[in-house]
């Protein structure tokens, strides 16, 4: 399954090889380190990444961590773009040219995801969901055919908050197609119809996204030690989904003649909703209702 954080580590894994630096002295996996070192910003304004893998190479090389910093980010910027994941229906767009990468103090490296960078993300991600689940819950969430140690890590409360969210995300689409509105065009592969012009605003559009691609990233790369870990994930995400639900508009867009708008806002909507329902029907073998 393809996320931003797989597709960063991805490449910082190409910088650090093209570098001949060596991971193994500290007796794990390159790709596990990476991916220890590279965070999420919490900021649900825009969505950024910071890597401290200059100062985790610090002690393998006789360099000053700015020199490594700067070398690393150099590299990154000239990554060979023939190895990246090419963004459907995009023509010569790639997610890796709509993120900037730069450096703070001297240290650590920042990647920020663009405008346009969060549209080709969201265009990857309809098309994986769109074949229902694209990927299977880890084998250790399962005990005797039954989610055990999910459920356990979830109280009655959360998971009604989550069935609650995935209703209203049903009811909502039932709304847009009342409407005649279309968020993918399932006779080209399930592309979602979020305009390139389009750039959602509110903060509350921004969170939602924010906590998708969160937790996107956390199922892609199985980042999570304890069944608690991604249910607090699906958690967050429902919340934030709630806020924007009680935030803003889609009838009211399409009033004020801004089609693309609400058909964007569907597409989050939509995304939303295949995501609680994977969680709550595969790992949680619970019920996802289409209306409470």
């Amino acid at each position: 399954m393809f996320s931003l954080k797989s597709l960063i580590l991805e490449q910082l894994k190409i910088s650090l090889e093209k570098l001949n630096l060596t991971l193994g002295a500290l007796g794990a996996t390159d790709e596990s380190i990476l991916g220890r070192g590279l965070k999420q910003v919490e900021d649900t304004a825009e969505i950024k990444y910071s890597s401290a893998i200059a100062l985790q190479q610090a002690r393998f090389l006789d360099q000053p961590i700015p020199d490594i910093a700067s070398r690393i980010q150099s590299l990154l910027q000239e990554s060979n773009t023939s190895r990246l994941e090419k963004i459907p229906e995009a023509g010569s767009t790639w997610i890796w040219q709509e993120i900037e990468i730069f450096l703070v103090n001297e240290t650590w490296l920042y990647f920020r995801v663009k405008p346009q960078g969060v549209i080709a993300w969201f265009h990857s991600q309809t098309q994986q969901w769109a074949n229902k689940f694209p990927l299977e819950p880890p084998e250790s969430v399962f005990l005797s055919g039954r989610a055990a140690s999910w459920s356990d890590a979830l109280s009655k409360h959360d998971l009604f908050r989550l069935q609650y969210s995935h209703a209203r995300c049903c009811s909502l689409l039932r709304l847009g197609a009342d409407l005649g509105l279309e968020w993918l065009a399932e006779s080209r592969g399930a592309i979602a119809l979020w305009d390139a012009q389009v750039v959602l605003q509110h903060p509350a559009e921004r969170a939602l996204v924010w906590h998708l691609v969160h937790l996107s990233d956390r199922l892609a790369l199985a980042e999570w030690k304890r069944a608690r870990d991604l249910t607090q994930a699906a958690i967050a995400l429902s919340e934030a989904f709630l806020a924007f639900y009680g935030a803003v508009r889609i009838v009211e867009a399409v009033r004020h003649d801004q089609r693309a708008i609400a058909e964007a806002r569907l597409g989050l909507v939509w995304l939303t909703q295949q995501i609680l329902r994977y969680l709550l029907e595969m790992p949680l073998a619970s019920v996802a209702p289409d209306s409470l």
